[in-house]
């Protein structure tokens, strides 16, 4: 299912991230089925795929999806990643300027990219 990244900034704004979470699926149907909107849930899993170009081998990294309460349809659920790397540090201490410039020139100056 997609869920949200979200980073901080040090310019007041959100670096988010859209991406696909796979889980276990006895464990998604069990938390699917007691699942109450005014209480909100979560359930363990690993992302799915790569987050190219900013942070690279990132598929199978453990992480916690959260459903906020009071939920409607077009909210997005939210990951929080669960083991070391540069994306949990950054997930926790949010990315400074020069950070920023670094993952927005994977994309506009990426010699790599096709």
């Amino acid at each position: 299912m997609p869920a949200i990244l979200e980073i901080q900034t040090a310019s007041d704004f959100l670096f988010t991230y859209e991406t696909w979470v796979e889980f276990n699926w006895d464990k998604f149907s069990k938390m699917a089925n007691d699942f109450k909107n005014s209480k909100g849930s979560n359930i363990q899993g690993k992302l799915y795929d790569d987050l190219v170009p900013y942070y690279t081998e990132t598929k199978g990294t453990n992480c916690t999806v959260e459903f906020l309460p009071d939920s409607i349809d077009k909210d997005r659920a939210r990951i929080t990643i669960l083991d070391e790397s540069q994306l949990k540090l950054d997930q926790l201490n949010g990315i400074n300027e020069v950070r920023i410039i670094e993952l927005m020139n994977l994309i506009h100056h990426n010699p790599n990219a096709k």
